[in-house]
């Protein structure tokens, strides 16, 4: 996954791209590391809908760009986020 976001990165640099790709491919890397790998999205209801406001498929243009979509709206993923536990065991013992 990595490699394809570095690859996707260093396209990211033509002159032909706008800020909403570079806040696409921002918003991608920290999905993939939300919580630095403690957190995930929720299935609720509620979840989706932050996600889908969000997500919004319009992307500005340039920084300042608000007629598409406010730029706040873009951090409701955070409503969407729940932390997950992972246990390591070993598969031998059992022991956590």
């Amino acid at each position: 996954a990595l490699r394809v976001l570095r690859r996707l990165r260093r396209r990211l640099d033509a002159p032909s791209l706008t800020y909403g790709d570079h806040c696409a491919a921002s918003m991608a890397i920290g999905f993939l590391f939300l919580g630095g790998g403690r957190m995930t999205f929720g299935r609720s209801n509620e979840a989706i809908a932050a996600l889908l406001i969000a997500l919004y498929p319009r992307m500005p243009a340039t920084p300042s760009d608000n007629r598409c979509h406010l730029q706040a709206l873009r951090h409701l993923y955070v409503l969407a986020a729940q932390p997950r536990g992972v246990e390591t065991r070993d598969v031998d013992t059992g022991e956590a």
